[in-house]
């Protein structure tokens, strides 16, 4: 930004110039503190034209205490005793990455506050759980000795065959709470010698995840709970070899993990993959909050080709982290009653904060809040809108010292688990994201999460993605200078419940 001379001090250089987002301009001097708010009607040279008029005048130039008094009257700034309510509020004083955040003196702080629970109510031992002994030594390998609450209730019901929807938070089990009964169902049927399969096999369930990172994201923790029951898991999507193809084809699995674009496309060329998946049992749908929209009414026409395919009624199990009305978006979506398990509980508290950048842009923001996170050597994960947007902030982000990869749809299978495996392992600092990474992905502890504007289920999505280990996390949500933005600076209750 241009300097220019001071009218009261003559320092030749002293006066810089901040840009509001209304298109203001705000000319002080750095050495005589001299201040003033221009309108902009023409270039930046014409407003200081405007600014000296003022100073010749004697209106409309103040010294910097009385312009922080009208930037905090005009809601460009935050008064600072209203942050330390917040802060107290949230009994996060002290806190140095928030006070330096809060207290930029550059942005509008909308809203502060900690997102505690009480951890997940604990529900039986797993010892009493009506499944295969083989499951049951899985999970004490894994050191688990009771279930949580609601992974009792869903496993009981899709036991008893039941169509299902569990909604819990990020992080909380929800794989093993549908996986373990399908499995268990399937086994039953198996024909086996121990954990040895013997005959030919069928699928019998179909596992759908929105995105292919995701789905080999979870093929890991599907095999470790099948493989000791004699059950076959395969992915089968558009990034699987040629030659596992036909292999699949030719020796169906009892589980095969897929998108609905697989389904769809198969389904509409009548393939040897359509012809397999005609003796399926079980439809599984995770992250089903995704399949809203136009989306949603094509998943739920898919869903009805695939029912009509296997010509009969399928076993349906649909989970999420963000669905408060679950029963009536299930309902639409799968055009029927499923019954509701809700898990409650985080292992970790979050400090969330909701940040419009009134004198600089959304991405300077965005870069210094990933420049506060990673200097302090929080592992961080800065979610983009666009292919473009997180190419910036990477490329940026590098350019200021910071640690940091790109993350996102389009790189290649082998790339992106590279990327994940090295933030997982501590090499990597923070990854720039698009919304590859906002669904159940594990790629170890995340302590903040810097988002741009979403609807609210999908920022409760990206904030779950923090503090998944019990550790105190961070959340920034960075506001647009945008009129939509604008609105929800003055009015946050709205962002928050809609």
């Amino acid at each position: 930004m241009v300097n220019y001379r001071c009218p009261k001090c003559s320092s030749p250089h002293s006066v810089g110039v901040d840009k509001i987002f209304d298109g203001r301009l705000i000319f002080r001097c750095s050495k005589c503190k001299i201040c003033s708010i221009v309108p902009v009607t023409g270039s930046m040279d014409e407003a200081y034209l405007d600014f000296l008029d003022r100073y010749e005048s004697g209106t409309g130039v103040a010294d910097t205490g009385d312009l922080k008094l009208l930037m905090e009257q005009e809601r460009i700034i935050r008064p600072a005793k209203e942050i330390d309510a917040f802060m107290a509020a949230a009994n996060t004083v002290g806190d140095q990455l928030l006070e330096d955040v809060l207290h930029s003196q550059q942005d509008y702080v909308v809203d502060f506050q900690a997102l505690e629970e009480p951890p997940p109510e604990i529900g039986s031992g797993i010892e009493g759980l009506p499944v295969d002994e083989a499951i049951i030594n899985v999970l004490k390998g894994k050191k688990i000795e009771h279930l949580y609450s609601f992974q009792e209730q869903a496993i009981k019901k899709i036991l008893q065959g039941n169509d299902v929807v569990i909604s819990a938070p990020t992080a909380s089990g929800k794989t093993e709470a549908f996986c373990i009964p399908v499995l268990q169902k399937i086994a039953e049927e198996v024909p086996r010698f121990g954990s040895l399969r013997t005959g030919k096999g069928k699928v019998s369930a179909i596992f759908v995840y929105p995105t292919k990172a995701l789905s080999r994201d979870q093929l890991p923790k599907i095999k470790e709970l099948a493989e000791p029951l004699g059950a076959r898991i395969a992915v089968f999507d558009g990034d699987t070899p040629e030659s596992e193809r036909s292999s699949v084809i030719e020796s169906p699995p009892d589980v095969i993990v897929t998108n609905f674009d697989v389904l769809h496309y198969h389904m509409m060329h009548r393939t040897k993959f359509s012809r397999m998946i005609r003796t399926a049992k079980f439809l599984v749908v995770d992250e089903a909050h995704v399949y809203t929209g136009v989306f949603g009414s094509n998943v739920h026409h898919i869903i009805a080709r695939v029912e009509r395919l296997a010509g009969k009624r399928l076993q349906l199990v649909a989970a999420s982290a963000t669905l408060p009305n679950a029963e009536e978006f299930c309902q639409t979506l799968f055009a029927r009653r499923m019954h509701v398990v809700k898990g409650k509980g985080r292992r970790g508290r979050i400090n969330l904060a909701i940040i419009f950048p009134s004198l600089r842009s959304y991405r300077s923001l965005a870069l210094d809040l990933l420049r506060q996170t990673t200097k302090r050597k929080h592992r961080t994960i800065a979610f983009a809108s666009s292919h473009l947007g997180s190419e910036l902030m990477a490329f940026y982000g590098s350019r200021q010292g910071v640690s940091i990869r790109v993350h996102r749809a389009g790189l290649p299978p082998t790339l992106r688990k590279e990327i994940e495996q090295q933030f997982k392992s501590g090499q990597l600092m923070a990854i720039s994201a698009t919304p590859t990474l906002e669904l159940g992905i594990d790629i170890g502890d995340v302590d903040a999460i810097i988002s741009n504007i979403v609807p609210v289920n999908r920022l409760t999505q990206r904030v779950g993605r923090a503090a998944r280990r019990g550790q105190q996390g961070y959340a920034f949500l960075a506001l647009g200078n945008d009129p939509i933005s604008q609105y929800y600076k003055m009015h946050p209750a709205d962002y928050l419940s809609d």
